[in-house]
């Protein structure tokens, strides 16, 4: 999302650019077991993912998605409880946020959030934002049913205020949040729904 671009439908049918994975092993995933980094293209933007599975037990792990605003190389404690569960995860971050995180887009994000109407610059920002933010999840569910099909054990949305800075380090990235949110283990049937819902609650 490093400019706004025409919206498009976002489904699995209509507005979707090709499907792209490329797995590239981590030298270093923080966790026993094995790690990949995965990209996807959506809407024309490639989006890193990482797919930790913590143990190298024959058979398939239950597998959790989650979304998060964390930089990747930060530890991300609900992934530590997945994989002491011995569940593996599949996670990204939000556009603009964590290690995607741009010092002139995620500002103007912040200034968007903040006041949603107030320009339609703004308007059309948040627009992409949800646009590009619904078509990678959907983009992200289905390198997951490829991996693990009857696996997915349900899907967290995360935002942390506190954790995302402006560039000038002055004000959280999603202060219209005010406290960190948590969605847990929301089921991936539901999830579509939840992530509309988790969406429409970052504006005033």
């Amino acid at each position: 999302m490093s400019s706004p671009k025409p919206s498009s439908p976002s489904s699995p049918s209509l507005g979707r650019a090709p499907l792209s994975a490329t797995r590239v092993a981590l030298a270093d995933s923080g966790t026993p077991g094995v790690g990949q980094r995965l990209e996807f293209t959506a809407r024309g933007e490639r989006v890193p993912a990482r797919w930790l599975q913590p143990t190298s037990e024959a058979g398939p792990s239950p597998l959790a998605i989650i979304i998060h605003d964390e930089n990747e190389a930060a530890c991300l404690p609900v992934l530590e409880r997945y994989h002491a569960d011995r569940v593996a995860t599949l996670d990204m971050n939000w556009p603009l946020a964590g290690s995607r995180r741009s010092p002139k887009m995620s500002l103007r994000l912040l200034e968007a959030l903040a006041s949603p109407e107030e320009s339609p610059v703004h308007a059309l920002l948040l627009r992409q934002f949800r646009a590009q933010a619904e078509e990678e999840f959907a983009c992200l569910v289905e390198v997951a049913q490829e991996r693990a099909p009857s696996t997915i054990q349900g899907v967290d949305f995360i935002l942390t205020p506190e954790r995302e800075r402006n560039p000038d380090g002055v004000q959280a990235l999603f202060s219209p949040l005010g406290e960190p949110r948590h969605s847990q283990g929301v089921p991936l049937a539901q999830a579509p729904e939840k992530l509309l819902d988790f969406l429409d609650s970052l504006t005033p």
